[in-house]
């Protein structure tokens, strides 16, 4: 794939996963008309962000097609020595990695390179402002964002604070709370968004 090819196809995901179903349809129509195996990678990547998003996959990668499960991670990004990866989504990667200074192991997102397009960088920026300016125990600190050029492009990243820990859902079925308990859980994830 070219650079160009994987850059239109980042702008393209990026765009339509902020569409609802039947918008989201149309604009693929018009965007990809002409390019019916562009259309069908990005309702792939599509998928494949939904499925991570679903509790049903929720910690099993295994289920979603076109992981780079063999994949060797990369070694280092900016000031952060990779550990392992921790999951992927359609555009980006989290890994477990352990910062130079101060010496901590975060979590580290960063944006695949070639989906690096102004409109990714502007989100994904947004989102480290946002999340950076937040202070709230239910929500993971951010420590620094910055962008890495590894040879394929710019790879923009935050490095956050990492939690240990099930899942919303597992979490509930292992204390096998009741509808009382579950709803006071909610009513703290509620608070965190807030």
């Amino acid at each position: 794939m070219t650079r160009d090819r994987h850059r239109r196809l980042g702008e393209l995901f990026l765009r339509a996963a902020d569409l609802d179903g039947p918008r989201r349809a149309a604009f693929l129509e018009r965007e990809c008309a002409d390019d019916a195996d562009l259309r069908a990678e990005i309702r792939r990547m599509l998928e494949q962000d939904a499925a991570l998003l679903s509790t049903e996959h929720h910690g099993d990668l295994s289920s979603v097609r076109g992981l780079e499960d063999g994949a060797a991670p990369p070694e280092r990004i900016g000031r952060y020595r990779i550990l392992r990866r921790l999951g992927e989504g359609g555009m980006g990667t989290v890994y477990e990695a352990e910062q130079e200074q101060p010496r901590r192991v975060v979590a580290l997102k960063v944006i695949r390179p070639g989906f690096a397009t102004d409109d990714a960088l502007r989100r994904f920026g947004n989102e480290a402002a946002l999340l950076g300016a937040l202070q709230h125990p239910g929500i993971a600190q951010v420590f620094e964002a910055g962008t890495e050029d590894t040879g394929a492009g710019p790879q923009p990243y935050f490095a956050m604070e990492l939690i240990h820990g099930p899942t919303l859902s597992e979490y509930v079925r292992r204390e096998t709370l009741g509808p009382k308990e579950r709803l006071r859980l909610v009513a703290r994830v509620c608070d965190a968004v807030e």
